[in-house]
C-alpha cells in the first residue's frame, strides 16, 4: 500500500486506548493496565519480514529505570533494560545487553541504524503494548518485542518462546 503511515508516540496510543485525548491530559500519569475497548493497530513484522498493521491487545503504563539508545539516524529509544530490541545480527536482545555499533532493524529495510550511545536515564514512565499475531511492533522506527508480563508467560510459554526467535529476513 502507498498509504503514508502515521507515527504516534506510544504514550499517545495508550491514552487513546483509554479514551483520553492526549493533548488534553494534564498532571502526572498513573500506572495502569488496560484491555482496549477500541481497535488501534500498530505496524508489526511477521517471521518472513512482511509488514502489516496488527491490533493492540493490551497496554500497560508503569514507572521503571530506563536506558536511552541514541541511533545513527538521529532517533532514540528510551526503554527498560529488559525490553527486547531486534538486531540484524542476533535477533532479539535485551536492551541492557546491546552495545555501541549494534545494528537494529528499521521500517526502512535499506537503512539499519546503529547504536551510537547508550545512557542510563533514571526512572521514567514506560508504556508497553501487547500486539496480536506477531508479538512485535516498531517503536520510533525500530522493531521491538511487545511487552510480556508474568501472566502472559505462564498462560502461553510456548508462544512466548517462539516469538523471541523470529528469524531475521533483513540480514
Amino acid at each position: 500500500s502507498n498509504r503514508k503511515r502515521r507515527s504516534r508516540k506510544i504514550k499517545d496510543v495508550f491514552l487513546a486506548l483509554k479514551g483520553q485525548n492526549p493533548s488534553g491530559r494534564r498532571g502526572k500519569p498513573q500506572p495502569d493496565t488496560i484491555v482496549p475497548k477500541k481497535e488501534i493497530k500498530v505496524l508489526s513484522a511477521d517471521a518472513n519480514g512482511n509488514l502489516s498493521m496488527q491490533r493492540i491487545t493490551k497496554a500497560k503504563m508503569s514507572f521503571a529505570d530506563c536506558i536511552r539508545l541514541d541511533l545513527s539516524d538521529g532517533k532514540s529509544i528510551t526503554c527498560t533494560p529488559s525490553h527486547e530490541i531486534f538486531t540484524l545480527k542476533s535477533g532479539y536482545i535485551k536492551a541492557s545487553e546491546l552495545k555501541i555499533g549494534d545494528c537494529l532493524v528499521s521500517i526502512d529495510r535499506a537503512k539499519s541504524p546503529q547504536i551510537v550511545k547508550i545512557s542510563q536515564v533514571g526512572q521514567r514512565a514506560v508504556y508497553d503494548i501487547a500486539v496480536e499475531n506477531n508479538n512485535n511492533f516498531f517503536a520510533n522506527g525500530v522493531l521491538v518485542h511487545n511487552c510480556v508480563d508474568e501472566i502472559d508467560v505462564i498462560a502461553n510459554p510456548k508462544a512466548y518462546e517462539e516469538a523471541k526467535f523470529i528469524p531475521a529476513p533483513w540480514g
